[in-house]
């Protein structure tokens, strides 16, 4: 039985190396595969491949969506937020190139991902317009490297330490 698991391990492995990683649908096949058999590790690593051999900007509406959800599958476990990173750049550069093909896929995708996809619309809020998706802040706030910060508790801060 372990030649059997171990055979079957080696050819799954000779198969998508020795295609080179070339056909972007199959290594996102892959790292699906991969996700369904809780196997982060190689997914993460197909995801790498796919960032690094091809440019994200190559890629169709379709691809960018399936790997937006997979980068957001290896945030939850793996807690890495360079996957949240590429989760959002995959759906913002899906949502730019086709935003009503996009919109389909995502409502056509499982009702567990649903979730990943109300908070990557989020994040894309905040891309399209950071100012505006803070607009509810008080007059008072200055954005410092990104993020929202009251006056009057960076001026409470001051007094505390002074």
């Amino acid at each position: 039985m372990s030649r059997f698991l171990l055979l079957s391990f080696f050819l799954f492995t000779l198969t998508f190396t020795s295609c080179g990683f070339d056909n972007v649908d199959q290594n996102i096949e892959a790292a699906e595969f991969s996700l369904s058999n809780n196997d982060f590790g190689e997914a993460s690593e197909i995801c790498y491949k796919i960032a690094a051999r091809d440019s994200l900007n190559d890629l169709t509406t379709s691809q960018l969506c399936r790997l937006s959800i997979i980068y957001m599958r290896l945030a939850e476990n793996r807690d890495e937020d360079v996957n949240v990173a590429m989760a959002t750049r995959c759906f913002h550069m899906a949502m730019e190139q086709d935003s009503l093909e996009a919109s389909g896929l995502y409502n056509d995708m499982p009702i567990d991902d649903q979730h990943w996809i109300h908070f990557l619309t989020e994040m894309n809020k905040v891309l399209d317009s950071p100012r505006d998706f803070f607009s509810d802040e008080s007059t008072d706030t200055v954005f410092i490297s990104g993020s929202p910060m009251i006056i009057d508790d960076v001026e409470e801060k001051e007094h505390i330490h002074n």
